[in-house]
């Protein structure tokens, strides 16, 4: 219904008896009844009242004391009257004030009685020991000793304790069971209905913790959370409905989230942290399991595996029996199950069908994602070894680095998308399959190899220019290292605290700045022996590269040796 103006609000609203009979000019007093029933009024505004058909002014042309009204001027005799009385019998209703209102005001006063005396308020039944701070909703005189300092509210709720102080249960038989244990928090239906002697819990949600007597220190939230038939089981956390409800005797365990470490009885010092994180482990003696699983199902299936790492969705949700494995990221080590010492970072790394795998590192997204049996692999990088299956003793670094083949063993690769030169004893680093890299059979010798392939090469010319007389300005010297206190200041590496050489012995070699001269003397502007590096200007030789140069002065003395034979033959006449 709409309004104008202020909403019609309901109330009592009653018509005060007509007492105009008594109206006589004299008489100022009458009393105020509805149906015949003496009404008090504990305020004059809540009075409406016409005289003669004019509305009066509460409280100067009249008075109520109780249920008498009294007017100012006596009305007059055959005056109409008509009143309306707002509020209720008992003299009307407004709103107290904050701490006005005492016991006394209550028709039926809320202080709360002595043991074994109930007080009711809204229907509910209240006992105190006011002598011990405590207070309970059913009568505990027949058990309570010296119990101090208990709340219970709800139906059984501390109904057995004695001398135990400081709890508090809220819920249907709620701490039931509880005597003489100290420092409980007890809230849902049954909630540690069995504990007796055990102090210090915490136990939040229905059944929870529902089964144990004598054990401490324990904090469990959600529905049958530490439910199970606990015997011994202490420092314990489960938060979450059904965590860690089969434990009996494990001490130092976390379990956050449904169903985690949900069939665990016996296991020690496990985290798991997420929906059926470790949900299948179970050690059935006591043992320091020192699991840690984070995740949605992470470890889920792990039954008897000890000192695992499990962080991500999925992570190691297929180990069993596997132990110290470190898997970390969404389905790390996902589909293994009884191997161990294998650590795996990133997305689906390790996450093939491992069977007999063990002692590998994998740190990338679907890093060594095919491994089955291989063994003491390390790869690194998005991708890195990913198509290795029963190879074993490997290491590649870089993304998407790769080894030749699937057994590859002792290959050892370093660059983005490079793949190995060879397996067993191969040393490779670049950055493809193809010329971009170099690599060493060490097995064989203690060189660098490139590829010199002519498949890969154009503008072939013979050396001309880079041969004997280039040799022969040459400089070879011998030389010792300077302390990075002595080198030059402009240097990245001066040190003036470094007084001492690394290496002091007596050096064979050529100095950088005099084979460039040599390479300007002879226009030689390309020859990869020399290289300055931009940022500090340093220059280096590679040494290797000097092989060429020798060998075209090599063939350049020779031609000049078989002259000189020939003119030595033509004079001796042969």
């Amino acid at each position: 219904m709409a309004y104008i103006g202020r909403q019609n609000l309901g109330g009592a609203y009653r018509q005060l008896d007509d007492i105009s009979s008594g109206f006589d000019g004299s008489d100022t007093t009458h009393t105020m009844q509805v149906n015949s029933a003496n009404v008090t009024v504990g305020d004059v505004n809540q009075i409406i009242l016409s005289l003669g058909g004019v509305i009066q002014k509460p409280g100067t042309d009249f008075t109520v004391s109780g249920s008498v009204l009294t007017f100012t001027t006596a009305p007059a005799a055959n005056t109409s009257f008509f009143a309306v009385l707002l509020g209720s019998d008992n003299g009307g209703t407004v709103t107290p004030t904050d701490g006005s209102v005492t016991t006394s005001k209550f028709a039926s006063g809320v202080a709360i009685g002595a043991t074994g005396t109930a007080n009711t308020l809204a229907g509910i039944p209240f006992f105190s020991d006011s002598s011990n701070s405590s207070m309970y909703t059913h009568d505990v005189s027949g058990t309570d000793d010296t119990a101090q300092y208990n709340t219970a509210f709800g139906f059984n709720a501390l109904d057995a304790i004695t001398t135990g102080d400081k709890h508090v249960a809220i819920g249907y038989n709620a701490g039931t069971a509880v005597t003489e244990a100290v420092g409980n928090v007890l809230i849902g239906e049954a909630a540690g209905a069995a504990l007796t002697t055990g102090g210090s819990n915490i136990l939040i949600g229905r059944l929870v913790g529902d089964a144990f007597d004598t054990e401490a220190n324990n904090l469990a939230i959600g529905v049958a959370a530490l439910g199970g038939s606990v015997a011994g089981g202490e420092y314990n956390v489960a938060v979450g409905n059904y965590t860690l409800d089969a434990l009996t005797s494990g001490d130092n365990n976390t379990a956050v989230g449904y169903n985690a470490l949900t069939a665990d009885t016996a296991g020690n010092q496990s985290v798991a942290i997420g929906y059926g994180a470790l949900a299948a482990q179970n050690f059935t003696s006591s043992t320091a399991t020192e699991n840690v699983a984070v995740g949605y199902n992470a470890g889920t299936s792990n039954t008897t595996g000890d000192y695992n790492t499990f962080i991500g969705g999925n992570a190691g949700t297929g180990v069993t029996t596997g132990a110290q494995n470190t898997l970390i990221g969404r389905y790390a080590g996902g589909n293994f199950d009884t191997e161990n010492h294998n650590l795996a970072i990133g997305r689906n790394a390790l996450g093939g069908s491992v069977a007999g795998g063990e002692y590998n590192v994998a740190i990338g997204n679907y890093t060594l994602d095919a491994v089955t049996s291989g063994d003491n692999n390390t790869c690194v990088g998005n991708s890195a070894g990913s198509a290795l299956t029963t190879g074993s003793n490997n290491i590649s670094i870089g993304h998407n680095s790769a080894f030749s083949s699937t057994n590859s063993s002792y290959a050892y690769v370093i660059g983005t998308n490079c793949e190995s030169a060879g397996t067993g004893g191969y040393v490779t680093i670049g950055s493809d399959a193809g010329n971009n890299r170099i690599y060493n059979d060490f097995d064989v010798n203690a060189t660098w190899q490139r590829v010199s392939d002519i498949r890969y090469k154009e503008n072939i010319k013979p050396n001309t220019d880079c041969g004997l007389d280039f040799i022969n300005d040459l400089n070879p010297v011998t030389f010792t290292w300077k302390a990075k206190a002595d080198i030059d200041k402009s240097l990245p590496d001066y040190d003036e605290t470094n007084l001492e050489p690394t290496h002091d012995k007596k050096m064979y070699g050529l100095i950088a700045q005099e084979v460039k001269a040599a390479l300007d003397k002879h226009n030689i502007t390309d020859f990869g022996g020399h290289n300055i590096i931009e940022k500090s200007g340093i220059q280096s030789i590679a040494q290797s590269m000097f092989i060429y140069p020798l060998i075209k002065a090599v063939q350049e003395l020779s031609a000049q040796v078989t002259t000189l034979q020939n003119e030595v033959n033509t004079l001796k006449g042969e």
